[in-house]
């Protein structure tokens, strides 16, 4: 709500009382340093500028809580907020440990306006340490920089600053920070006529026909020198805030104006500014003047929509200045409306406490019934961000304040759905009849879809289909992106016809890591560390373009509270005009040299600026003249179903693509590929079937396993099947995703056959077929398989284990303390290396897919999942019998298997640590050897481990969606989903010290040192180098290590 520039005053209107909030800074005060750009004088052990607003407050080192600069005279730390603002408080968090407790003893702690601090505001020196903090009151000083300096030489080492206040300064602009109100005393003098007096009060009824009130003569000159040495008293008065010197340049250069005068009072503005607080000072002082009976600030009173829910102030993506969308403005002018409905396509919405009053009776497609309850933990987080109960002083607050939820499961417990359950429930959410099915009673406005699957929507008429029927029906379409990274041209549906595709963005308002990109992204929103509801109840984080899609579900509901007369294509038009533009610093901006032509869309969404560009009419498509482009347009849907036509050539050329693998037979043939690769032309010819096969097969699934991965670096999720050693398509292998080397395609089982998918794109099994095929590394060496796949190694050669054999290629390699073993293109084994105990004397005619090996001992899985160890006599004779195997790791006596119901199982040496004893129950994907423990990444992407652990070695908490786990002595690290690794445990040599701005896709680790392949195919390593371990080649690209 806004004010008119006449309503100088104090606004006393009894049918705002609740909604208006008197005084300038009207905001409850946030946290405006958190997650905003910091620096120091230095930096050391890791001890980034950044960890002292992150918002970890609880100091341990151990805990990456702390800052660090190196020792140096009058170090500093400092911080820019977004934008200049009032400051209330700062909060200084002192490190934790013992050890530190004691070096911040002696420092200062100043605010400015500018970053050279020539226009410092706030200045303070503190001689005790914070215990474990200290409340610096400023009085509500303005500024954008905030600096914490040593008064002394050392090593400054903060936990946390928190600088609390209201974004922005209203007291910086002028009718803000320089007006007063007057009210002068009057001088009574004789009546001359009664009606003079008639205007009075009617307390001055009985006076009337005596006496006559005279407003005191105005001296503005006198008042504004009155004023002026008033200020100059400010300067010097204990404990003022220490301001109004460096506000006031020349306190003499004061001048008055008058804004306007009354019966009751005037109203005068000065020709400086002052805080908040200065202002109230001064007004005071002049109140004491004889001619002035009292003397105030001209407030500002403006709408309060920031709701009471306790954990709101966690919801940064809601109100940052930085990152946000710009939600308190929006509610200023709407919190939306009941008759507003929001479909939540997804795995269910469960009743939890902060959204029960809002969710419809909905439809599960999964198990056909009416209970539309959450089974993964997802759709609830999902429609918890769109319209979770707000101001209700609980939990959350959502976008929405009042839109209804209607729960559309179509994603079962597995984390998986079919796209024709899904086209049911897009049809279904829209109040289109379906049979068999109850008809919904409330259809959506509005339809949000957190869900992807990895293929074009042009290849899947079922989903398009849909999507325009429901668009037709005016139902505006708002789904996420893709969490692979990758343009979202190749994903479904967000590369669909008439939806909203959101791309995440974090904290500093960059596009997240995992977030797809591309011509097809509409808009980004905020889907990192985004708080919602938990599905058991409570509440937690999650990140991913699913999170950032119901921001502009929400956004897009709000708009229809406010005109419903839209159509979806306006409503998106509006959005992404709206939408805030990206600073050069974005990775999203074209001028950055990281932007790399990946769109980020139209912008941010900014919510206010979408419900303030909204038109107050309907936006009509009435132009005649248009129509025939419309006309046009009617043929271009028919081209797109003319893809299906062109299927028919491609299938034609399939033939002779089946003829090219007999072609090269005489080498692939003895492996068995090609008989079953005459299986997959049946499936070729299956393929023609197209619409039912698009109707019930394309498998949907979250999360990743491992991977098939192409020339473009696209990674295929799910559980793949290498090779054809799994023939049959059943019920019971529905979901299974398998690779034909011959074809290079990928296969689909539906349930009863094998059908191809995307026959357009070529995959190669060259890089990673199985997760941890073969991430073994060595002791003092390392070895990488470059572009080409030959080989290179590079650290300690002391009995050969870097000396590659000639003419020798690898798809995968593993290396040990003294030997190295490889992969060959055919499945074919090659060692070379020290030999003692046998580790390097492979058995002969093994065709493997994994390797594993250590000091003393080596074992592959072959090709049918079973498994062969040689070496080192204590493992190699207690390997499981019939033991069948998708991944395996190797120690110094034992190892531990992940079996093929992912069960996780180990043998060898005993052990009196527990190491090799993994849970009852654990279900994983890959396992890891540390010196006295173990550890498996679940089925859940989150890691388990058992043996003996103390506080070091357990696993931190925030490591994010987990994709790959390594382990050295005593070191563990992890690489997640986003590209960022972490280490922790044993650091003497600095393995624990990731790189900064280390993005990677492959990790292994030594005794004492870790390597990554980057995104760039380049190797980074860190940690001992005692040998040029980690002083890779720089030389070549490369494709694992």
């Amino acid at each position: 709500m806004y004010f008119s520039k006449t309503a100088a005053n104090i606004l006393l209107s009894l049918a705002l009382i609740s909604t208006l909030s008197v005084g300038v800074a009207q905001a409850a005060e946030i946290n405006l340093a958190f997650n905003q750009t910091s620096n120091q004088s230095s930096t050391v052990n890791r001890g980034a500028s950044s960890r002292a607003v992150d918002g970890n407050t609880n100091g341990l080192w151990a805990n990456n809580s702390a800052t660090l600069t190196a020792t140096q005279s009058n170090a500093w730390w400092q911080v820019e907020l977004a934008k200049i603002s009032q400051i209330g408080e700062i909060v200084i968090f002192n490190r934790t440990d013992e050890c530190c407790k004691k070096s911040l003893s002696e420092y200062n702690v100043s605010v400015s306006k500018d970053s050279a601090f020539s226009q410092i505001t706030y200045s303070q020196d503190f001689q005790t340490p914070p215990s474990p903090t200290t409340i610096i009151k400023t009085g509500g000083v303005i500024g954008r920089y905030i600096k914490v300096q040593l008064l002394n030489d050392g090593q400054l080492s903060l936990a946390e600053v928190r600088v609390m206040g209201v974004s922005g300064t209203p007291m910086e602009d002028e009718k803000a920070v320089n007006r007063l109100i007057i009210k002068y005393k009057s001088v009574v003098a004789e009546n001359t006529t009664q009606n003079d007096s008639q205007s009075y009060s009617q307390n001055y009824s009985q006076n009337r026909s005596k006496k006559k009130i005279k407003k005191t003569a105005r001296d503005f000159s006198s008042l504004a020198n009155k004023i002026s040495q008033i200020v100059n008293n400010l300067k010097i008065v204990p404990n003022s805030i220490n301001n109004a010197a460096n506000l006031i340049s020349n306190s003499s250069d004061i001048t008055v104006a008058q804004l306007s005068s009354d019966e009751y009072f005037d109203v005068i503005a000065l020709n400086r500014n002052f805080t908040k607080n200065q202002l109230k000072e001064i007004a005071d002082l002049l109140s004491n003047e004889s001619n002035i009976e009292y003397s105030e600030p001209d407030y500002i009173a403006s709408t309060t929509r920031k709701p009471n829910d306790p954990r709101y102030s966690e919801q940064w993506h809601y109100f940052s200045p930085r990152a946000g969308i710009n939600l308190e403005n929006t509610w200023d002018i709407t919190t939306g409306k009941e008759n507003v409905v929001v479909a939540v396509i997804d795995t269910g919405v469960s009743p939890h406490t902060d959204i029960i009053n809002k969710l419809l009776v909905g439809y599960d497609f999964v198990n056909r019934d009416s209970n539309a309850t959450d089974d993964y933990d997802h759709g609830t987080h999902v429609a918890g961000i769109v319209a979770a109960s707000t101001d209700n002083a609980g939990g959350i607050a959502g976008v929405d304040w009042h839109a209804k939820i209607l729960p559309v499961k179509v994603i079962g417990s597995n984390g998986r759905g079919y796209f024709s359950d899904i086209a049911k429930g897009i049809r279904w959410s829209a109040g289109m009849p379906l049979s068999g099915t109850p008809p919904n009673a409330y259809p959506a406005q509005v339809i949000n879809m957190s869900l992807t699957a990895a293929v074009a929507c042009s290849s899947s008429t079922t989903m398009q289909s849909a999507i325009n029927e429901a668009t037709a029906r005016g139902v505006t379409v708002v789904v996420a992106a893709g969490n692979a990274g990758q343009d979202a041209a190749g994903y479904t549906p967000a590369s669909c016809d008439g939806v909203i595709s959101v791309a995440a963005s974090d904290a500093n308002a960059n596009r997240a890591s995992f977030s797809n990109f591309g011509s097809l992204v509409d808009v980004i929103a905020p889907g990192v560390g985004v708080l919602s509801l938990k599905d058991s109840g409570g509440y937690k984080t999650l990140s991913g373009t699913s999170m950032a899609a119901p921001h502009v579900a929400g956004t897009i509901s709000l708009m229809i509270a406010q005109n419903n007369m839209l159509t979806p294509a306006a409503l998106e038009a509006v959005l992404k005009n709206s939408a805030e533009t990206f600073t050069t610093n974005s990775n999203c901006h074209t001028a950055n040299a990281s932007y790399n032509n990946r769109s980020c869309g139209s912008g941010r969404v900014n919510s206010a600026q979408a419900i303030i560009s909204l038109p107050t009419v309907a936006i009509s498509e009435i132009k005649g003249d248009t129509g025939a482009t419309g006309a046009t347009g009617s043929p271009g849907i028919q081209g797109v179903q003319g893809i299906p036509g062109p299927q028919g050539p491609a299938g034609s050329s399939g033939a002779p693509g089946i003829q090219g693998p007999q072609g090269v037979q005489g080498t692939t043939g003895q492996r068995g590929i090609v008989g079953p690769q005459g299986l997959s032309g049946a499936n070729g010819r299956n393929g023609e079937k197209g619409d039912p096969g698009g109707d019930t097969s394309l498998l949907l699934q979250r999360g990743m396993d491992v991977s098939i991965i192409d020339t473009n670096n696209f990674i295929v999720p799910g559980h793949v099947q290498i090779g054809l050693s799994v023939d049959a398509c059943d019920i019971g292998r529905a979901g299974s995703i398998r690779y034909v080397p011959a074809s290079k395609h990928l296969e689909f089982c539906n349930g009863e056959q094998w059908a191809p998918i995307n026959t357009s794109i070529d995959y190669t099994c060259d890089n990673i077929c199985q997760l941890g095929s073969a991430h073994s590394s060595g002791g003092y060496h390392r070895c990488g398989i470059k572009s080409d796949n030959t080989i290179q190694c590079w650290g300690r050669d002391l009995s050969g284990p870097t000396e590659v054999p000639r003419n020798v290629v690898a798809k995968h390699i593993a290396t040990g303390a003294e030997h190295t073993c490889i992969i060959q293109l055919n499945n074919s084994l090659a060692c070379w290396g020290w030999d003692i105990n046998g580790p390097v004397d492979a058995p002969n005619g093994l065709k493997v897919k994994q390797i594993a090996i250590s000091q003393y001992n080596s074992c592959a899985i072959n090709i049918d999942d079973s498994l062969t160890c040689w070496g080192h006599g204590k493992l190699a004779g207690s390997v499981p019998e019939n033991a069948k195997l998708r991944q395996i790791t190797v120690g110094y006596e034992r190892a531990c298997g992940i079996s093929l119901d992912s069960t996780v199982t180990c043998w060898g040496a005993p052990t009196n640590t527990g190491q090799s004893n993994p849970p009852k129950d654990l279900l994983a994907k890959q396992v890891v050897l540390s010196s006295r423990y173990s550890c498996a990444l679940k089925l859940d992407n989150t890691i388990a481990c058992w043996g003996e652990l103390d506080r070091f070695h357990k696993v931190p908490k925030d490591l994010g969606v987990v994709t790959q786990i390594a382990s050295g002595n005593g070191t563990m690290c992890s690489l997640n989903m986003s590209g960022a690794v972490r280490c922790w445990g044993n650091s003497g040599h600095g393995q624990t010290d990731v790189p900064v701005d280390l993005v990677a896709k492959q990790i292994t680790m030594n005794g004492q040192s870790a390597c990554a392949l980057t995104v760039n195919n380049n190797i980074a390593c860190w940690g001992q180098n005692a040998y040029g371990e980690t002083d890779p080649p720089t030389s070549s690209t490369w494709k694992q290590i």
